[in-house]
């Protein structure tokens, strides 16, 4: 976990069970240690659950570190809506973007057609 973020991505670069020390590279190439204690709060990850989703409940392996990427790659992109199932999730919804056209109105009119 990391101090600020709580779960970023990262790749392993030197490989390692919980409860010993690692490395990984983060998304934005720094490269990040993993003490003995925190290696074990690591969480595998298949590379395909972070594809940003319109709808997290079509994700294969629901879970706090890919919801939560989800979430940070949607806000970066200026994406403030997606779904859990039925759920709609707003993220930094007083945030002003330019995306009240008619078009996306209606398609989150009623919980309308869903990607």
């Amino acid at each position: 976990m990391h101090p600020e973020e709580k779960w970023l991505y990262g790749k392993v670069t030197k490989a390692f069970k919980p409860g010993e020390e690692g490395r990984v590279t983060l998304e934005d190439e720094s490269e990040y240690k993993i003490t003995a204690k925190k290696s074990s709060e690591c969480v595998i990850c298949d590379e395909e659950q972070l594809v940003p989703q319109e709808n997290l409940v079509k994700m294969n392996n629901l879970n706090e570190p890919v919801i939560l990427h989800n979430l940070r790659a949607r806000f970066k992109g200026d994406k403030i809506y997606t779904y859990i199932g039925n759920i709609l999730i707003a993220v930094n919804p007083f945030k002003m973007l330019p995306i009240y056209t008619p078009e996306i109105l209606e398609k989150y009119k009623d919980g309308g057609s869903r990607n």
